[in-house]
């Protein structure tokens, strides 16, 4: 059953503000139309179509060179993760497309749903995919400080349970999203729309829900693997600079395997700064959520912040999609082994065909 909600709105204000605010309100909400189909709809729709294949070969390369590495198996569950995370990425895309054009009677009533359906999922593994992000770049970190120690500062297995529960920790964390919200009919200043409400179950329990939600992992956590990459990152830049020129000045020898390992390092801090690039406006917008009361789903900037949202969450799903690239530019190993998988593909399609 539909529910019809009016918005709240100042009734101290004065006509002429009034007419200001619906102009505005109108403006607003053509742009943020805008960016929903633009960039919600196809730009996210192209990435989906370069990250799904890219994410899979990421993940048969690195289950090829062998997941009892710690790092390989790192790079393994990133990969993986950001394949089901760019795959939600399409089926989100798709909706806000088949939505726009009425596609399979598809309205915007089914895509409120759709969304209100998998939107904690849906950040969840945007939570987890920044988590394996920042173990990424700790492990490099701790590399780079104590290059004789690192290898027995954590085994592998261990390292593959802190992964299981980083992977399960966001998706318990948003599981109270969808019944936080409803789907129903919102009187605008425009006109009625289907928008997400907040539900009967969450002004029984607000305070427990937003404590979860809002504060703790929609704020707290984005905002503390952000630091903590872009620290680690910055510390494992500074010490590998140093490491790199008290090399070159105290031995005239090469030592493969350190280069190697400084190859590999750079390769992950190249990732980590593309992972902060791509943050940043996410970030961003949780800052200025904090400090602007109305700029929110329930204020009256409501469109700005949902078309600023909607950018926001996009680019996390670029970062996603193009780690494949790095990994082929920067790694002489990586590309050996792409090579060797798509020979292997192309002779067994050959002997298919005798």
């Amino acid at each position: 059953m539909a529910v019809v909600v009016s918005p709240t709105e100042d009734s101290s204000l004065r006509p002429e503000v009034n007419f200001t605010y619906l102009q505005q309100y109108v403006e607003s909400a053509m742009i943020y139309r805008f960016i929903l189909i633009g960039f919600g709809g196809y730009v996210t729709f192209g990435v989906t179509m370069i990250g799904i294949p890219g994410n899979m070969v990421c993940c048969m390369v690195f289950h090829r060179q062998g997941l009892r590495d710690r790092m390989n198996l790192c790079l393994f569950s990133l990969a993986f993760v950001d394949l089901v995370y760019v795959t939600y990425a399409l089926v989100w895309s798709s909706t806000v497309l088949m939505a726009y054009y009425r596609l399979f009677e598809f309205n915007e009533e089914k895509y409120m749903t759709c969304m209100r359906a998998n939107l904690g999922i849906t950040y969840g593994l945007r939570a987890t995919s920044g988590l394996y992000s920042m173990v990424i770049a700790v492990e490099r970190c701790v590399c780079v400080l104590f290059p004789l120690r690192a290898s027995s500062l954590l085994r592998t297995r261990t390292m593959a349970a802190l992964l299981l529960v980083l992977a399960l920790f966001p998706q318990l964390g948003f599981s109270p999203l969808p019944i936080k919200y409803q789907v129903g009919q919102v009187v605008t200043p425009v006109g009625v729309e289907w928008q997400l409400i907040p539900s009967q179950l969450w002004h029984q329990h607000k305070d427990y829900i937003d404590a979860i939600l809002y504060m703790f992992m929609s704020v707290t956590v984005p905002l503390l693997t952000f630091i903590s990459v872009s620290l680690a990152t910055f510390i494992t830049v500074i010490k590998l600079r140093a490491a790199m020129s008290w090399r070159e000045k105290a031995t005239s020898t090469i030592d493969h395997s350190h280069v190697q390992q400084t190859g590999l390092t750079k390769m992950l801090v190249l990732t980590s700064c593309v992972y902060i690039i791509t943050m940043v406006p996410f970030v961003s917008l949780i800052v200025a959520h904090l400090i602007i009361p109305e700029f929110s789903t329930n204020g009256r900037l409501v469109n700005i912040y949902l078309a600023l949202y909607t950018l926001a969450n996009g680019f996390p799903f670029i970062n996603s999609a193009v780690v494949v690239f790095i990994y082929y530019n920067r790694s002489s190993r990586f590309r050996s082994e792409i090579r060797i998988l798509f020979s292997y593909i192309k002779n067994r399609k050959r002997v298919d065909k005798v």
